[in-house]
């Protein structure tokens, strides 16, 4: 029988109160990613002991349980005997609390439990993790690529060191970014609905911070990404939480029939930033349909289904619509870094292009002056000439064609 094992590692015993652990799916394949809800963990808390995940003798991560709860995901060996075994949390007094879990052949489906039979963990709606600390060594940006995604994270990445850089004190510098490589990068059928990739994705990213001694993080994701990044905060040690300063989420897949819906664990909300572009169907829903027909964004959606990532994911969903975004995102990671705060949110200096507008009718609008419609353009100029290009433009022709969902940035008059 195989036991993964969640392994107190402390010197003191500790006394069983009543812990509990939730598991789903409760049956599937080697391969399987499970996800592990603990309760009742209100001692470790307390006395902020790790818990140790283990498969077998294999060592996969440390957790500390936050306010007696704690969630992780585990993935199932490929080697794994077929049948019946169980999931177990050790305590610390030596006992332990199980879960049943059956291994079936290669190619089943995942057994997800019945809710009305099985007894479902009651959290809280996000886990808190341990605060941001300011820290003295170098920022280290990583990427966490979307489906299919080859960019590397320059088009965001440059931005936000090009803004850091100058911010950081003497002697502290942003290093070159790293990039997590799994499954979903290389498309295929690893769609944000393949929790085996994105936990994959977590265990990489988990891998690559636990790598870096003293660096302190800027996280940055892409579309399936995002669910990557959210699932490794969830099991983040806490030596490693503190040294994660800013995490800037890029287009959410939550409108995706995906089985992963948590956001990030409450304690990362003051250093963590979502950015949707409204007319992504995907990030923002299908009340935001922009210039995509409703049968354009249901036929994506069953397309999705289907683990066929079609047409649905451009424009408006792709690195080159969030263009507009990464300068706001880059201003947040200066403020949460450094402290420092300056300039505004998108939605208080940003305005969608509707139809009939004109940048010289927008400058009327916001100065009161025509003939100041190239402050908006320059400010928005990576917008406004992606979206002519996706209109089939060569370019905008310094702004003279502007398309209806185009966001734009609007300089304040000083």
């Amino acid at each position: 029988m195989l036991s993964i094992a969640i392994a107190l590692l402390t010197p003191t015993a500790a006394h069983a109160q009543d812990e509990r652990i939730f598991i789903d799916p409760i049956a599937g394949p080697p391969g399987t990613t499970v996800i592990v809800t603990g309760t009742g963990w209100e001692e470790y808390s307390s006395r902020g002991l790790s818990v140790l995940i283990n498969i077998g003798p294999t060592q996969l991560t440390r957790i500390v349980p936050a306010d007696g709860a704690f969630r992780v995901g585990v993935t199932i060996p490929e080697d794994t005997p077929l049948g019946a075994t169980e999931i177990n949390a050790i305590l610390g007094n030596g006992g332990a609390v199980s879960a049943p879990f059956t291994v079936t052949p290669s190619g089943t489906e995942a057994v997800r439990p019945d809710p009305e039979t099985i007894p479902q963990p009651e959290l809280p709606t996000v886990l808190p993790a341990v605060p941001a600390t300011r820290c003295a060594g170098d920022i280290l940006p990583v990427y966490v690529p979307g489906y299919d995604d080859q960019t590397g994270g320059d088009w965001v990445v440059e931005e936000v060191t090009r803004r850091l850089e100058p911010e950081l004190p003497t002697g502290v510098d942003v290093l070159d970014a790293e990039e997590v490589f799994y499954p979903s990068r290389e498309g295929g059928t690893a769609t944000p609905t393949d929790e085996n990739a994105t936990q994959r994705g977590a265990t990489e990213l988990r891998r690559i911070l636990g790598s870096h001694d003293d660096a302190c993080f800027v996280l940055i994701g892409y579309s399936t990404g995002v669910i990557a990044i959210e699932k490794a905060l969830w099991s983040l040690p806490a030596d490693l939480s503190s040294r994660v300063l800013a995490v800037e989420l890029f287009a959410d897949p939550k409108y995706w029939p995906a089985q992963w819906q948590n956001d990030v664990p409450a304690g990362y909300s003051g250093r963590t930033a979502y950015w949707a572009n409204p007319n992504d169907p995907l990030a923002s829903g299908l009340q935001y349909l922009g210039l995509r027909t409703r049968a354009e964004v249901e036929k994506c959606l069953e397309d999705a289904r289907q683990a066929e990532f079609v047409s649905c994911a451009t424009p408006a969903h792709l690195p080159s619509a969030y263009a507009y975004w990464t300068i706001h995102a880059a201003q947040h990671v200066v403020c949460v870094v450094t402290g420092r705060c300056e300039g505004e949110s998108p939605t208080s200096t940003g305005n969608t292009v509707t139809s009939g507008d004109t940048l010289w009718g927008l400058a009327e609008m916001f100065y009161g002056d025509g003939s100041l419609w190239r402050r908006i353009y320059d400010a928005s100029r990576s917008v406004i000439e992606a979206a002519a290009q996706q209109h089939g433009f060569a370019s905008s022709d310094d702004g003279h064609w502007i398309f209806p969902g185009t966001p734009l940035a609007i300089p304040s008059t000083g």
